[in-house]
């Protein structure tokens, strides 16, 4: 009898880890970039970002851009990169490959990967759009060498052409304002990718931490039934 309901909990114990490993699959790893609005003839930059706990160790990210209202001017790597990453840009296709490999090091935390720099072309006006793409899955993998899910976001530049304050009268100050307002929305990107992350961890938790007490119950109902039972034969007996 002790040896029928040691084997239903273990079976049980069993169930509990597989629910608890399908609950933590991982998610999707969100590389993303930033709509924005400027005026024609200004430069500007945009943040490709990616989402926490993604465990990249390779990655090759093409960014395409419209090469008739945007010209390319830089592009430097964010600070959650090592050495091992490099951009490779094709002016004439309006193309920039976006390439991390390591041996060593996994990107692990939220952050900025690159940051781009552009110019809103003179004769430029309407949107503009910048896409990304990952033309095959072993473009996106992990240490282990396995292919990672990943949702993408492209962005739109939308380029103006009525900039009410010209060049010779806008101040410094607002020039620097700015800049602020820049970094700022920069840091707030981040930090609700960060907060979106903590979000779904906190809702698979809970999910995993009810599946859980439903099945020990169940256990528990198993267990004590079989003792029921047992208790009945004897006592007929």
């Amino acid at each position: 009898m002790l040896k029928k309901i040691t084997c239903v909990f273990f079976i049980m114990i069993l169930i509990i880890s597989q629910v608890s490993v399908y609950c933590l699959a991982a998610e999707p790893v969100k590389i993303a970039l930033e709509d924005t609005e400027v005026y024609a003839g200004d430069e500007f930059s945009l943040n490709l970002l990616v989402s926490d706990n993604s465990k990249i160790r390779g990655m090759a990210v093409y960014i395409t851009y419209d090469k008739e209202k945007l010209e390319f001017l830089s592009a430097d790597f964010g600070g959650i990169l090592d050495e091992n990453a490099t951009a490779i840009v094709n002016d004439d296709d309006g193309c920039i490959k976006f390439v991390y490999l390591s041996d060593e090091t996994d990107i692990t935390s939220a952050g900025r990967l690159l940051n781009l720099k552009f110019k809103a072309k003179d004769t430029a006006a309407g949107d503009a759009e910048i896409s990304l793409s990952i033309p095959s899955k072993g473009d996106l993998i992990n240490a282990k060498g396995e292919y990672l899910d990943c949702e993408l976001e492209n962005c739109v530049v939308t380029v103006l052409n009525d900039n009410p304050v010209s060049v010779e009268t806008e101040s410094e100050s607002e020039t620097d304002i700015e800049h602020i307002q820049d970094i700022s929305n920069i840091s707030e990107t981040v930090e609700n990718v960060e907060s979106e992350e903590k979000t779904k961890d906190d809702s698979v938790n809970i999910k995993i931490l009810l599946i859980s007490i439903a099945v020990v119950g169940i256990v528990i109902i198993g267990v004590g039934s079989v003792l029921l039972i047992q208790k009945s034969k004897k006592k007929r007996g």
